[in-house]
């Protein structure tokens, strides 16, 4: 595995042999293997009024709005490593007449910072082995 620092702090481990790009205008982080359409797209928030940090819950709920109304729930809110929370949907939808899977995963905080995850592929089983090694480090 290859652990990356991006953002705010936020790390993102994946295996080696990924390729790792940044789309600094979306401000996001994409990793993707070379023989597979397996794609993760990390975008890290930070939100403060004032410079009093949003809550665990307006985060909470900034990402929640942002999930297609099609998913469903994966994984509930749980408490993780350092106070962060993690919760992550899962939806299917179709590209190009191909069936595409995603999970989502929304890791929040008091000191309102928000990393969205995005994993998605053609390929069920590959997306949910990347979902298993990315929440890893969260201990969730």
């Amino acid at each position: 595995m290859k652990s990356y620092v991006i953002s705010d702090g936020w790390q993102i481990d994946v295996p080696e042999s990924f390729i790792y790009e940044s789309d600094e205008e979306q401000g996001q982080f994409i990793f993707y293997p070379e023989d597979s359409d397996l794609t993760i797209r990390a975008t890290p928030f930070t939100a403060n009024k004032n410079g009093i940090p949003a809550t665990k819950d307006i985060m909470k709920n900034a990402f929640i709005g942002s999930i297609s109304k099609s998913a469903v729930i994966k994984d509930n809110e749980q408490k993780a490593a350092l106070d962060n929370y993690l919760i992550s949907f899962e939806y299917t939808y179709y590209e190009r007449n191909q069936k595409v899977y995603s999970i989502s995963l929304g890791i929040y905080n008091n000191n309102g910072m928000l990393l969205t995850i995005n994993i998605f592929g053609t390929n069920k089983d590959e997306v949910e082995k990347i979902y298993s090694v990315i929440k890893e480090p969260y201990n969730i």
